[in-house]
């Protein structure tokens, strides 16, 4: 296994075309970010060649994949059953989408679903049109004007995913005008519990805001459609939550009539150890996100799951 830093021909390259892109791929800023918390400035990688869990740079060195084509590979990069798959399609479908596939698709999600309670789909482009789907359904659904979020929370990088997402300050600057409707909630991530708090208490508080704070001083529970949860922080931390973080929003979500969206983008299909990441919580949500690693990162597919009664 090769380990040496990137060569002259990806240094070559990066000095000549980071000039066309916004923010230079990012690289200057995730550089002094690295820097400044004293961690291992990243490698600017210029990807040759994926294949299986490794990729190579413009010099040949070889990498191992740990970030997964970022979430899009659960059978490894450009696997040759899903290329041979997508391909074929193409050549026979073309760009039209109402084929027999696409209802063989929805079979089979349904037969995974948790608890096989979620048996209607409609199928979007990415995960960031699938979130925004869910959130429209619930409010469309329950012909309410709001919905609840999480601090630190990701769900992408469409307008309405940016307003809905907190897992940075700068991600929805500008953007406030946007956010009337959405309530941020705190997510007990380990990280930032408050001074004198054990985790188990900021658990309990984090609850209670959900709970009690929310409809008693911002929002009536009446004008709330649903709670937007990640089972499991991605870009906002990589942490897993307790148990009785997410059952107790299921029990909240009950009481008060609103819907419970889990967006599974990150989390779902397997990259969890268990099929979904709610199945480690023994509940089912009433919409479920489904995103990028659906079709193994190789055609734009994604989607919603839903109760027969709300899609």
């Amino acid at each position: 296994m090769k380990t040496k830093k990137t060569g002259n021909k990806t240094n070559s390259l990066l000095q000549t075309g980071m000039k066309y892109f916004r923010g230079g791929l990012r690289y200057q800023k995730l550089k002094a970010k690295a820097e400044s918390s004293n961690h291992l400035v990243p490698i600017q990688l210029v990807v040759n060649k994926a294949e299986g869990d490794f990729v190579w740079d413009l010099d040949g060195n070889k990498y191992i994949d740990f970030q997964n084509g970022w979430a899009t590979n659960p059978l490894g990069n450009c696997h040759p059953e899903i290329i041979d798959a997508v391909h074929a399609a193409h050549k026979r479908y073309g760009y039209h989408w109402e084929h027999p596939l696409r209802f063989e698709l929805a079979e089979k999600l349904a037969d995974i679903m948790p608890g096989k309670q979620l048996p209607r789909f409609s199928f979007e482009v990415s995960g960031t049109e699938a979130a925004e789907a869910a959130v429209h359904l619930a409010l469309c659904y329950k012909q309410r004007r709001h919905i609840i979020s999480f601090t630190s929370s990701y769900h992408g990088e469409g307008l309405g995913t940016k307003v809905i997402s907190a897992y940075s300050s700068d991600n929805n600057l500008y953007m406030e005008a946007w956010a009337g409707g959405v309530i941020k909630a705190p997510y007990p991530y380990s990280d930032g519990i408050p001074a004198g708090m054990t985790e188990d208490q900021y658990v309990d508080y984090c609850l209670w805001y959900l709970e009690a704070h929310i409809p008693e001083f911002l929002v009536p529970a009446e004008n709330i459609a649903a709670v937007l949860i990640e089972p499991g922080l991605a870009e906002g931390g990589n942490w897993i939550p307790t148990k009785e973080f997410i059952k107790g929003i299921r029990r909240i979500c009950n009481e008060h009539d609103w819907l419970m969206i889990a967006d599974e983008v990150l989390t779902g299909l397997g990259r969890t150890g268990r099929l979904w990441g709610v199945d480690h919580y023994d509940l089912e949500p009433d919409i479920l996100v489904v995103g990028k690693n659906l079709s193994g990162g190789i055609e734009p597919c994604a989607g919603i799951a839903a109760r027969d009664e709300i899609l």
